[in-house]
Parts: structure tokens; sequence; C-alpha cells
């Protein structure tokens, strides 16, 4: 071995140790901002993960055509995978108007929509998908199965 091989080497590894030794102090000083950094990192993670499961609010309008007055009640149901998530009762004891809306809060996706008219002589059933959120307000069209 060459005197001048061993020197460098050991000249490297003291480079190496000063370098984790002044890593290590500089660490202990700042450790109170190291985790608050650290905090609010996991926090902007969590979010960001959690943002497409959030609920938002979507505005609903059904649209019962030309013989809405007929209608005195309306039964909305929001489900997906036969899961009913949401669901709401809408009454209109001197008949609805021709068209209704409604705001519901529910995370973003495909859902089916399930519509009970209900008439002073008949009751009719109205099956729909829809996408939420949608940047506008989401007609659905149950005329047909309703009146």
């Amino acid at each position: 071995m060459r005197p001048h091989e061993g020197g460098a080497v050991g000249s490297s590894l003291n480079k190496t140790s000063d370098l984790v030794t002044w890593l290590a102090s500089w660490a202990l000083r700042h450790r109170q901002r190291i985790a608050r950094i650290l905090l609010v990192g996991a926090m902007i993670y969590g979010v960001v993960q959690a943002w497409p499961s959030v609920p938002r609010s979507t505005d609903v309008r059904f649209d019962l055509g030309t013989k809405h007055r007929e209608v005195v009640e309306l039964r909305v149901g929001f489900s997906q995978a036969d899961e009913e998530l949401k669901g709401v009762v809408l009454r209109f004891p001197g008949g609805a108007p021709e068209t209704v809306r409604h705001e519901v809060m529910l995370p973003p996706g495909r859902y089916d929509v399930s519509v009970t008219c209900r008439r002073a002589s008949r009751i009719g059933l109205v099956e729909r998908v829809i996408e939420l959120p949608s940047e506008s307000v989401v007609r659905v069209d149950v005329a047909g199965g309703c009146v």
C-alpha cells in the first residue's frame, strides 16, 4: 500500500464525519422548525389525499312537465352500488311547480337517482344516472314517468 492512498481515505472519512456531526448539530438547533415543516407537509398531504372524497354542493333540477300540478309528492333517492346515500321527500299539497330544485351534498361520482312521483290517481317511478359534481345545475327529466 502506498502512503498517500491511506491518507486520502482517512482524510475522506474525516470530512464525512465532520459533515455528519455538523448536520446533527444543525438538526438539534432547528428541531422545532423541522417539526413544524414536517407537520405542515403532512397536513397538506392529508388534504390532497382527502379532497376527491369531500362532499360538494350541487343543485339538481327535476323537470315535471306540463301536468306538474297533479304531482303532490316527490321521493328522491341518490344511491351508489345499491346503497342509498341521500334521500328527500318533497310534498306539494297544492300541486308541484313545473320545475323543482333541490340542493344535494355528495362526494364526486356517478349516482343512480330514483324519483317516485305521487299523484292523486297513481304513482310513477323514474330512474336516471347523474354525474356529480357539476359546474351547472343538474337537470333530471322526470316528466315521462311521473305524469
